[in-house]
C-alpha cells in the first residue's frame, strides 16, 4: 500500500523551506525520494512513487531550465531529473 501521507509530509516541509538552497540540501540528501522536473521556465520536484492523477508538487523558487548537460551532471550525483 502506497503511504501518500508520506509523500503529503514531505511535499509539505519541503515547500515551507525559505530558501532553494535548503530544498536542494534536502533532494541531495535524498536522492532516491523526488524526481525533479526541469522544463525551459519550471523547476519542480514529485516524490518518487507517488502514483496519484494529481502528485504532490514541491515548488523551487528559482527555475534552472534543460539542457543535456544536467542530464550528466544528475546521473553523476545520483539524482532522478526529467525533462518536462
Amino acid at each position: 500500500m502506497t503511504d501518500y501521507m508520506a509523500f503529503d509530509s514531505i511535499a509539505e516541509r519541503m515547500n515551507e523551506m525559505d530558501t532553494d538552497k535548503e530544498r536542494w540540501e534536502f533532494v541531495k540528501d535524498n536522492p532516491d525520494a523526488l524526481t525533479i522536473h526541469l522544463d525551459n521556465d519550471l523547476t519542480y520536484a514529485t516524490c518518487v512513487g507517488d502514483d496519484r492523477d494529481d502528485p504532490v508538487i514541491i515548488d523551487f523558487d528559482w527555475y534552472i531550465g534543460w539542457a543535456d548537460g544536467l542530464q550528466y551532471l544528475s546521473a553523476a550525483f545520483g539524482l532522478d531529473f526529467e525533462c518536462v
